[in-house]
């Protein structure tokens, strides 16, 4: 292992929007890190709540040997745009990317650097296991989001191709325990500043760019609670209030896999000019990323569209292929809102009483 002194400055990049609850646990985290020589970002959001003021005086009174930088964006730009800027202000090598409700165990930099290394610093994406805990810091079991990695420390080199990446077994890439390249930004430029998705449009640009470590040892505490932008704890509502709610999270997730899908579809014609792909994988993705992408295009104009247009889009997705648990759960949604709401809330207390109830991973049908 190399000395400190020859060691490459790596960068913490914490981004928080509205964390006011966990910011604090979170940069705690962030300060702790072994690592050094180590630069840490703390970036909001423009947050209408005290996650701002949390930072900056957490990093007034920090007087630890890694160098903080503190950013306010001026307005809200959104995950994407918030990543954007962290990547704007580092100067590390690898970026290891936090969230403001997250908690890093110490070592994670460490470990990262470790597994970076190891490669002999050509992979563009690092990722490690995770331990999930709630709103309160408990940890949190049954969830849907536990992964199957042993805890041995290890580090595995991965080289998924294009092809595995759209295939329906491609693994989930989740953000809160990635560290990326800057190559990713230099080659494919800023992501697009609403995108939610961030990570799935990093691992598949990392995919186009060469290959990824991953690191078989839980080195973040993901917590999952009701305001997760992806995934929620929060149970099945019952008033229509609940089932309101729900459906507006539904129809937000619809448009925030509708923009990775565009970002895919650019990010796949950039690699396919600078020929980072083949004419063949290119081809092949673009075909899953134009049909998924049309398939939700529809949904969208389903939610939004008159009684007629609804049946008509219904018919369309079904010749379309779209799987018929997706196609039911569309046409119970041409019942008048009052009877959508009275069935939705008797099947979510049928499942709440079953045991069902369990917060789990929320993909959008």
């Amino acid at each position: 292992m190399l000395e400190i002194a020859e060691r490459p400055l790596l960068t913490f990049g914490l981004s928080g929007y509205n964390h006011a609850r966990f910011i604090e646990n979170a940069i705690l985290g962030a300060l702790s890190q072994t690592y050094t020589p180590l630069e840490i970002i703390l970036s909001d959001d423009h947050s209408s709540d005290e996650t701002f003021q949390i930072m900056r005086r957490m990093a007034a009174a920090y007087r630890g040997p890694h160098r903080i930088i503190l950013n306010r964006n001026e307005s809200n730009r959104g995950i994407g745009g918030n990543i954007n800027r962290i990547f704007e202000l580092a100067h590390g090598k690898l970026i290891i990317m936090a969230a403001g409700d997250d908690v890093s165990l110490p070592t994670r930099a460490q470990i990262n650097y470790e597994g970076w290394e190891a490669s002999r610093r050509q992979a563009t994406f690092v990722r490690s296991s995770f331990s999930v805990i709630d709103g309160t810091g408990r940890p949190a079991e049954n969830t849907g989001w536990e992964f199957s990695w042993s805890n041995a420390g290890t580090f595995t080199e991965e080289r998924p191709s294009v092809y595995e990446f759209f295939s329906p077994n491609k693994p989930w890439y989740v953000g809160c325990a990635a560290a990326w390249s800057p190559r990713l930004m230099e080659v494919f430029g800023p992501l697009p500043d609403r995108l939610v998705h961030g990570d799935e449009v990093l691992a598949l640009r990392a995919t186009c760019l060469g290959y990824h470590v991953r690191i078989a040892k839980p080195l973040v505490k993901y917590r999952l609670h009701e305001h997760n932008a992806f995934g929620s704890s929060r149970e099945p509502g019952s008033s229509a209030h609940e089932i309101a709610r729900e459906e507006a999270r539904h129809q937000a997730e619809l448009r925030t896999r509708y923009g990775m899908y565009g970002a895919f579809i650019a990010d796949l014609e950039q690699a396919i000019d600078k020929s980072l792909i083949s004419q063949q994988a290119f081809e092949h993705a673009m075909a899953v990323c134009l049909r998924e992408h049309g398939l939700l295009e529809a949904k969208m104009d389903f939610y939004s569209g008159p009684f007629l247009r609804k049946c008509c889009l219904l018919v369309e997705l079904k010749k379309a292929g779209l799987p018929p648990a997706d196609l039911r759960g569309m046409a119970l949604r041409l019942l008048p809102g009052r009877s959508f709401a009275l069935f939705k809330s008797w099947r979510n207390g049928l499942r709440t009483r079953m045991g069902r109830g369990v917060p789990k991973l929320t993909v959008p049908s």
